[in-house]
């Protein structure tokens, strides 16, 4: 095993720790301990085993919101295939009651669902405020105002789910910064057991020489 990607980190890890184990039982009274350079800092094969253990509970903090974000951009997309219905429904009643009337040349163009918050949400609201403005009058032949859809919606209704949309968004924007603050977390232990099973390759030459076969076993660290 070697470092390939996030996943791999571990397994990688699992790797070094069990060398490190055999290691020590070989040494015998003066355990191998890795010297970190830059900190000037040492670390024990306990010590490193405690960061492989803060590595997996980061790895699932990490998952936990990515799920959340999901979910999060889950609900936008239903919210979005309503609000969509809605919008075919309105253009429905303008193309059949509005046409020569002050308010059919104001229609705005439906947007498409894999449209971003802006680019989906502005004809939304430009369809809310023109629907305000017909219900104001005057109302053309077959039509009672105040305006409701067939689904029974009204212009009040309507706007409520388009400011739940953007909800959606604010909270789907919350989960992303968790995200990335999560596998900043992450990359950070990462980094720290990198280092450690870097000089733990660079110091074995030395620390193992009087047992060679742990040199041919030694993990690597890369493909």
């Amino acid at each position: 095993m070697s470092i390939t990607g996030p996943s791999s980190y571990v397994p990688t890890m699992n790797a070094f720790d069990a060398h490190w184990a055999e290691a020590n039982a070989l040494l015998g009274a003066q355990p191998y301990v890795v010297r970190l350079a830059e900190a000037d800092q040492s670390v024990s094969q306990a010590q490193f085993n405690g960061l492989a253990g803060l590595l997996r509970a980061q790895q699932l903090v990490v998952q936990s919101c990515l799920a959340q974000q999901q979910v999060a951009r889950g609900a936008i997309n239903l919210r979005k295939k309503a609000l969509l219905e809605k919008f075919g429904l309105f253009a429905s009643v303008l193309e059949a009651y509005f046409q020569n009337t002050i308010f059919y040349s104001q229609r705005p163009l439906a947007p498409s669902s894999n449209d971003g918050q802006e680019t989906f949400s502005r004809p939304l609201g430009r369809m809310m405020m023109l629907w305000e403005e017909i219900n104001e009058g005057p109302a053309p032949a077959g039509v009672v105002l105040p305006l409701a859809l067939g689904d029974g919606t009204t212009q009040g209704a309507f706007a409520t789910e388009l400011a739940a949309l953007q909800s959606g968004y604010k909270a789907e924007e919350r989960k992303l910064i968790k995200v990335g603050l999560a596998r900043a977390q992450r990359n950070k232990l990462q980094r720290q057991a990198y280092e450690v099973m870097k000089f733990y390759r660079e110091g074995a030459v030395n620390a193992f020489r009087a047992h060679p076969e742990l040199l041919d076993i030694l993990p690597r660290l890369t493909p």
